[in-house]
């Protein structure tokens, strides 16, 4: 899911005399960030680092370093199936089977349920216009996801579900 529960997850890191025990980082960071992290670790040099969508987290972790991992991330599905950008409190996602942006402050709003998209359409023009930028420099996807073909029905499954629940109905029809 491009939605808050589906990215916004819990992360572990133990490494023991390396990685200080009990400590809660608070930034947004990427699964992205797991190669580079273990290339780190394991002092094992890649080619073109700046080629890597993902940082090195052991400099935040260990507190070397005290800016956000990420300025921006982003996350797509195969073509057409939707995607999402973050940047600072802001969260714009675009929903393949519904079509449509969507527009959140996720400080503010961290279960994504007010769309801002209508009322602030300059930050979601610019969060459209990085995500644009940045699609250009990644590869078409090599697979189609087989769940975007399932995506609208789901949808479908999904409303009558809460428009039964909505008329005090115990399940849908």
């Amino acid at each position: 899911m491009l939605f808050e529960g589906g990215i916004h997850i819990p992360f572990l890191v133990s490494w023991p005399g390396k990685v200080e025990a009990n400590k809660k980082y608070n930034k947004t960071i990427s699964a992205l960030d797991i190669y580079p992290t273990i290339l780190a670790a394991t002092d094992i040099k890649y080619p073109n680092p700046e080629k890597l969508d993902g940082v090195n987290l052991l400099p935040y972790l260990n507190g070397e370093n005290k800016k956000a991992p990420h300025k921006v991330l982003f996350w797509r599905y195969s073509e057409g199936a939707g995607y999402a950008v973050r940047k600072g409190k802001y969260k714009m996602v675009m929903s393949g089977y519904k079509k449509e942006f969507f527009l959140f402050d996720i400080k503010n709003d961290p279960y994504e349920h007010t769309d801002l998209s209508s009322e602030l359409p300059k930050k979601l023009a610019e969060l459209k216009g990085l995500y644009a930028e940045w699609n250009k420099e990644t590869v078409p996807a090599l697979w189609q996801d087989p769940h975007a073909q399932n995506l609208s029905k789901e949808e479908k499954k999904r409303q009558n579900y809460i428009d039964a629940a909505t008329r005090g109905e115990r399940k849908s029809k």
